[in-house]
């Protein structure tokens, strides 16, 4: 499971329906995406979390510094990060705004940054 939390529905519910799927041995390992600390710690106690995947990269630094990495250190939760170069600003492929689709997601972060 490596999934955005769907608020609709309780975290202790989707865990809770996954880790019954861990039981059956038809799923490992349970990690969702872009889960608060909070979530993390309520998903946790229902069932243990192999990792979590967030966004640690030079745009988004927060979960350094809103208690996510901390939870995740503190339960032995593991980290899986997406985006780390920047969503590809950082590879060396894009030198220009005119780089980008006009329908490109990252102009969005551009246009943050200016």
């Amino acid at each position: 499971m490596n999934e955005l939390i769907v608020t609709e529905v309780p975290v202790e519910e989707t865990v809770g329906a996954v880790a019954e799927l861990v039981k059956a041995g038809k799923v490992r390992h349970l990690g969702p995406s872009e889960a608060s600390a909070d979530t993390i710690r309520r998903a946790h106690a229902v069932h243990p979390l192999a990792a979590v995947r967030s966004e640690p990269s030079l745009f988004s630094q927060d979960l350094l510094t809103n208690g996510i990495k901390a939870t995740l250190d503190e339960l032995g939760i593991g980290l899986v990060a997406f985006s780390p170069l920047g969503r590809g600003f950082l590879t060396g492929a894009i030198h220009s705004v005119d780089d980008l689709a006009p329908d490109d997601a990252r102009l969005g972060i551009v246009h943050r940054m200016r």
